[in-house]
């Protein structure tokens, strides 16, 4: 069982969706991206900015 909070919800605490992607798009940070998207990046690199 669960009694924390889940990853994602500490990862959107800090920084809300709806601003990461509005900077992804003002960056063009998805441009010519096949598969592994700025979210999933931002999701994996999480536990090492923690």
């Amino acid at each position: 069982m669960n009694w924390g909070q889940l990853v994602f919800a500490q990862i959107t605490r800090h920084l809300p969706l709806t601003t990461f992607r509005r900077c992804v798009a003002r960056y063009g940070g998805e441009h010519k991206v096949k598969s592994f998207s700025c979210l999933d990046q931002y999701i994996c690199a999480w536990p090492l900015l923690s």
